[in-house]
């Protein structure tokens, strides 16, 4: 049977997710996305600056650390073009020796310290895999690869960018597991990875994603259950899809208590036991899909539900022995 996802996939992450949480986001991190471009120029000012004074040896080490890192930078980039085939020549004829790094298509850089802080490439026929030298640009923030016919795994590498917020790598080829370093994001607000050949368990690594606000792992061959403590503190979450896997075992009562959720959803899948009761209780959600999966109890009654703003309900297919109460 075609699974039809298209009523609630968006075709890249900034489709629902990005346009949803802007507000949010805004809110609840405004004083950091503010400084995003400033942050790494603070890093970068100068040991024992005193009164006007400068000591003589830091001050040495300054332009030399400045230049270490945008070559660190430059190597990165480099070594990602050399692992893809780009034949439509959009980097080989951008990315060279003759056009500046911050001038690359894609790339954005940090106004006084010229550092790497964004790469973004959707919907470029890149085809190829994913450097584990980007691991190495360590002011980046934003990594956009969507729909770039990237192929290979997810490099280990990319849990080092601790100032990452945002990793689209949807609409690929990728296989192999989900990385267990992307844990180590602590900033990351955006997670795609929709639309790849993705397998294996979701690491229970992500419970350290507190700053996340939407996480897709739609249409991939995920296995096993969803950790249950996956969502024990990531309490800005707004937009939860995993749908289309072959996740196995309950839903995780955690998911009940997720103060923001808006978007729920979970179809397709091999999910047992009973919906946590806290689900139907959240104020937020504007959509709950939990189609096509072995759940089993009860659908509270009417008067149970409290489900102001609710949207979008579907449960065909997954509730066949059950009755309301």
């Amino acid at each position: 049977m075609e699974r039809d996802t298209s009523a609630t996939v968006p075709r890249d992450m900034s489709a629902i997710p990005m346009s949803l949480a802007t507000a949010d986001a805004q809110r609840f991190d405004s004083s950091k996305n503010a400084n995003v471009r400033r942050n790494p120029e603070r890093s970068v000012q100068v040991d024992g600056a005193r009164s006007g004074t400068v000591d003589q040896k830091a001050a040495s080490r300054g332009p030399s650390k400045i230049n270490n890192g945008s070559d660190i930078d430059l190597a990165a980039l480099l070594a990602f073009k050399a692992q893809v085939s780009d034949p439509l020549g959009k980097l080989a004829g951008n990315w060279t020796a003759g056009t500046p790094l911050c001038h690359w298509m894609g790339v954005s850089c940090s106004h006084r310290r010229r550092r790497v802080t964004a790469v973004e490439l959707p919907g470029v026929p890149l085809q190829g895999d994913v450097s584990p030298h980007l691991g190495n640009l360590s002011f980046l923030s934003v990594l956009n690869l969507t729909n770039t016919s990237l192929t290979g795994s997810v490099p280990d590498d990319i849990g080092r960018l601790r100032r990452l917020k945002i990793l689209d790598l949807g609409h690929n080829a990728l296989s192999g597991g989900v990385p267990a370093t992307i844990g180590n994001l602590t900033r990351l607000q955006f997670l795609n990875l929709q639309f790849n050949l993705l397998s294996g368990p979701i690491p229970v690594q992500l419970q350290g994603l507190r700053s996340l606000v939407s996480m897709n792992f739609g249409r991939n061959g995920l296995t096993g259950s969803i950790p249950t403590s996956l969502f024990n503190n990531t309490p800005l979450l707004t937009y939860l899809h995993i749908a289309n896997n072959s996740l196995s075992g309950p839903i995780p009562d955690s998911i009940g208590s997720l103060p923001m959720l808006e978007f729920l959803i979970l179809h397709y899948n091999n999910l047992t036991g009973l919906v946590p009761q806290g689900i139907f209780n959240m104020s937020t959600l504007r959509t709950i899909s939990i189609a096509n999966n072995s759940l089993t109890g009860s659908i509270p009654s009417n008067k149970s539900f409290r489900l102001p703003i609710l949207q979008r309900f579907t449960i065909a297919e997954s509730f066949l022995n059950l009755a309301s109460t």
